[in-house]
């Protein structure tokens, strides 16, 4: 919808994560933008390809999104390597993110992002939820092989009413339910 070419590697199904990204970055223009949507169990993981990425392509941006980074944003961005972390819902959030560093332009302004100026962490204001998932653009299926998602699960809404006490949902939206 934003006229942005990007591509995915879902690590789920993807083995050759460093050759995949080899071959992405001759169609792209620098600096790279690398987003990394990051739950939990994966943060070990996302560390080890971010900060592997930022050797290989220095004057990249390193971007962390997804529930860890949204719970915590301090942790993520203790790592060096890594540029400004994405809080909650990025789909209004990365498209402006995106014009601004590839325009050379500032993004500090921008809601929902956490970042670092001078050496402290700067965690600006969250933007409010995305109450009409239908404004939202169509999933891009076409950018993702069929043949690795043939038991795949298609989420229609987002967040919950409940707050149970181990779950991270309401750090993302609240307490509030949506859906398509």
């Amino acid at each position: 919808q934003e006229d942005i070419k990007v591509k995915f590697i879902d690590e789920q199904v993807e083995y050759n994560t460093f050759e995949l990204i080899e071959e992405y970055v001759k169609e792209m223009e620098r600096p790279y933008i690398f987003g990394f949507s990051v739950m939990t169990v994966a943060f070990k993981r996302a560390i080890f390809v971010s900060r592997k990425l930022k050797e290989l392509y220095p004057d990249s941006i390193i971007c962390f999104g997804g529930i860890h980074p949204t719970a915590i944003p301090e942790e993520v961005l203790s790592y060096e390597h890594i540029n400004l972390v994405v809080k909650g819902e990025g789909e209004y959030v990365l498209p402006e993110l995106y014009r601004c560093i590839k325009n050379g332009k500032d993004f500090t302004h921008i809601g929902s992002i956490s970042y670092k100026k001078e050496g402290k962490i700067v965690d600006n204001a969250r933007l409010p939820i995305i109450n009409d998932l239908d404004a939202l653009p169509p999933f891009p299926y076409h950018l993702f092989n069929p043949k690795h998602y043939d038991m795949g699960i298609v989420y229609s809404s987002r967040g919950c009413p409940y707050d149970c006490i181990f779950c991270s949902n309401t750090l993302a939206s609240g307490r509030i339910y949506r859906f398509r």
